[in-house]
């Protein structure tokens, strides 16, 4: 059977009819990290919560991690964002700016090496053949390694805007 444009679904019947999402009343994850309250969900215990915001400043301190490697790198525009509000996916990215792909592989190379001797493994690594844009994952921390005219162009500073900044110096040893 089918519809015409801007004609409705037909209404469902039988045992599945009262299925609703409830995804509306609930954070994604179903843990409260970003301040909402616990008392909304009786669900989520208080160990759950707990679990959530170490896990949570683990990918801080990763991310800060990141970051001192990239600027023991000579990288430039060090920011790292916290984008997990929004994602969902990943807690932080760290965006750094390099003047040569040579200079963003080893930093890529580095990078690896590093978080490897902090028992932090990569997930995933993209645009290393090119050296354009070097992507790192590390689940909860993702890093782009960026040219200058790769950065200007896809301009993600721009784009996570909304995202609040950790703000980073180099003196967080």
């Amino acid at each position: 059977m089918s519809r015409t444009r801007g004609e409705r679904r037909p209404r469902r019947t039988g045992p599945r009819a009262d299925r609703r999402c409830n995804c509306a009343r609930r954070p994604a994850c179903g843990i409260p990290v970003h301040g909402e309250d616990t008392q909304e969900n009786p669900e989520v215990t208080p160990k759950a919560v707990d679990a959530a915001r170490s896990a949570l400043a683990d990918a801080r301190e990763r991310a800060l991690a990141c970051a001192r490697v990239l600027h023991d790198a000579r990288m430039r525009d060090i920011s790292i964002v916290q984008v997990g509000a929004v994602l969902q996916v990943v807690d932080y990215f760290v965006i750094g700016t390099g003047a040569a792909p040579r200079q963003l592989k080893s930093t890529a190379d580095a990078l690896e090496d590093r978080l490897k001797e902090r028992g932090d493994r990569a997930f995933g690594k993209e645009g290393y053949g090119e050296g354009r844009w070097v992507l790192i994952d590390f689940a909860d921390v993702v890093v782009h390694l960026m040219l200058e005219e790769a950065r200007g162009f896809y301009d993600l500073d721009n784009l996570w805007g909304d995202c609040p900044r950790i703000e980073w110096t180099a003196e967080h040893q």
